[in-house]
């Protein structure tokens, strides 16, 4: 009896378990959603002046930490060095970031913000840290100061800088998009009627459909998948697409989405970046496929 019970509660627990997969499936789907990376040097130079400035705002208005009893000449001076603590970080981190953004086939995800921007709070509280110790109290530094620095003063702002940060990241985001876009190889597209155009980045394109007199083309539009319907031919839109390969008649793709190869030797599918479908590939283009390569 014990033994069947037990095998009851375990498919009543099943439920649950099957629940529990789907939730974590999900936030890894969220994590890995592609987000636009759309700022500029001079953005993030103005964001990172106005997060440091907020801080030694704080530090000297309502002299936190003790902050009242540190009377020195040029006081105040020293207290505002606490900005390049936050400026210099910044912008070390976003060239860190422009470079893996490149490196990443211009792509940015969730779990990359969240990545970078944690290690951007270690940097700026460790700057702060080293400011402090060396600078405004001179004396030397140890492991035991730094984390208690970073928890009981680094962490307490935290609450307060971050949603300046985001509120700023958000808003000259917007600014800078169509400026972002522009830095990139753009192409435009044109059909056969006055209106059938498109003008994307390059890499924005990840393939086209061609179905009789018309053809679909989809793309990438702030991390979503967007498309558009033109009246055109496929052997068209191939030549206005200088990184496009054919690997159908009916298909059109841009290598640089490429996932992997699939299927056997009769039938061979591409998986791309973004799409759930697979893309049929014909036998006779199979070679030019392959010899890009597949991720």
């Amino acid at each position: 009896m014990s033994v069947i019970f037990g095998r009851k509660e375990a498919n009543l627990d099943l439920p649950y378990r099957m629940k529990r997969k789907k939730v974590f499936i999900h936030i890894g789907k969220m994590f890995k959603k592609e987000i636009p990376f759309s700022l500029t040097w001079v953005h993030v130079l103005i964001i990172s002046t106005l997060i440091g400035g907020l801080f030694v705002f704080i530090t000297l208005y309502f002299e936190p930490h003790g902050t009242g009893g540190y009377q020195v000449p040029y006081r105040n001076l020293l207290l505002s060095g606490y900005a390049l603590c936050h400026i210099i970080p910044y912008l070390l981190f976003y060239g860190l970031e422009r470079r893996a953004y490149q490196w990443k086939g211009n792509r940015w995800h969730i779990y990359d913000e969240l990545i970078s921007k944690s290690g951007l709070v270690i940097a700026m509280a460790t700057a702060s840290w080293f400011y402090n110790i060396r600078v405004i109290n001179d004396i030397s530094p140890t492991w035991s100061r730094w984390s208690e620095h970073l928890i009981y003063y680094g962490l307490p702002y935290i609450p307060l800088l971050a949603p300046a940060a985001i509120l700023l990241h958000i808003y000259f985001s917007k600014r800078s998009k169509h400026v972002q876009v522009k830095d990139q190889s753009m192409i435009t597209i044109h059909g056969k009627n006055r209106e059938d155009h498109l003008e994307i980045a390059e890499d924005q394109f990840i393939y086209a459909e061609s179905d009789q007199n018309y053809v679909t083309i989809f793309f990438l539009e702030d991390g979503e998948v967007e498309k558009k319907v033109i009246r055109s031919t496929l052997k068209n839109v191939q030549r206005q697409i200088a990184r496009s390969e054919r690997i159908h008649r009916s298909y059109l793709i841009n290598p640089n989405h490429l996932k992997r190869l699939t299927g056997n030797k009769r039938q061979r599918f591409a998986e791309l970046q973004h799409i759930e479908n697979s893309i049929p590939i014909s036998a006779e283009l199979d070679n030019s496929i392959l010899k890009n390569g597949s991720s």
